[in-house]
């Protein structure tokens, strides 16, 4: 007997509840957590730049400093694992093979060009 929607949908809740509360327990921080911190750190990647010494189209961004923050916003703030956190904002920025794939956007070619520069505004 097949079920119904709603079974089904019951089932996935609670598979799902059961996923966050072994992750919470685990002490590994939720996806959009760590997208959220991410974003948060490069944002402050930003205001801590020295602002005499930006070029026009070339904004140096400390890619250290943003996991650093990242990992301290999720471990000291939001009470996360300091391992896990760190494994969770590496993985979240880790290179992506879809961006070798010539009709992604963004994408880079096999020659490792790409129509973003660093230092060039998008067009």
């Amino acid at each position: 007997m097949s079920k119904t929607t709603a079974q089904r949908r019951r089932e996935d809740r609670d598979r799902k509840r059961l996923e966050r509360e072994r992750r919470r327990a685990s002490g590994i921080p939720e996806p959009s957590a760590v997208q959220n911190a991410v974003t948060e750190a490069f944002s402050f990647a930003i205001l801590t730049l020295d602002r005499k010494s930006i070029q026009p189209g070339n904004v140096p961004i400390n890619a250290a400093l943003i996991i650093a923050v990242a990992v301290d916003i999720l471990s000291k703030r939001g009470g996360y694992n300091g391992i896990e956190t760190r494994k969770a904002v590496r993985d979240i920025l880790a290179p992506r093979d879809a961006h070798r794939l010539a009709g992604h956007i963004p994408s880079v070619s096999p020659d490792g060009s790409s129509r973003y520069r660093t230092g060039a505004p998008a067009s």
